[in-house]
């Protein structure tokens, strides 16, 4: 039971962070780059991946 809820509690936290991580990156730097658009998108990515396992 407690590894069930620590996959998608650890999938979340780590979109959190990388999403965070990007924001910090986007508002360091005047304009917006290829490589912030991908940790963006792979903070969504697991906020979905994390909200999928949750789910099932």
């Amino acid at each position: 039971m407690f590894t069930s809820d620590l996959v998608p509690g650890g999938l979340f936290l780590a979109g959190i962070v990388l999403s965070i991580a990007a924001d910090a990156r986007l508002r360091r730097s005047a304009g917006g780059c290829w490589r912030t658009g991908c940790l963006t998108a792979a903070g969504a990515a697991l906020v979905f991946c994390a909200c999928a396992v949750a789910i099932r």
